[in-house]
């Protein structure tokens, strides 16, 4: 099944019935690219897991608020990474 709009499709998340989210393969902060060629759809409960697993949140936490790669995106914690329809 497949999340759809005039501009996009993608997967549907059976866990949340909307789309899935995205994963960077190479981390932004790793120096990954914020490109179609950098991501991968995951459900939310696996995504979630992916940085459980990873210490991801433990160690955004320690940056206490810093943006990402200096923009002007927040880290995410696990209440923001819900579906972004």
């Amino acid at each position: 099944m497949r999340a759809t709009d005039s501009n996009y499709s993608w997967l549907r998340d059976p866990g949340t019935g909307g789309p899935q989210q995205v994963q960077h393969l190479v981390a932004l902060a790793d120096g990954g690219a914020d490109s179609v060629g950098n991501i991968t759809p995951m459900t939310r409960a696996d995504h979630i897991k992916h940085h459980q697993d990873n210490g991801d949140f433990a160690r955004w936490a320690q940056r206490g608020g810093k943006k990402c790669n200096d923009s002007d995106t927040d880290w995410p914690t696990p209440e923001t990474l819900d579906d972004r329809d």
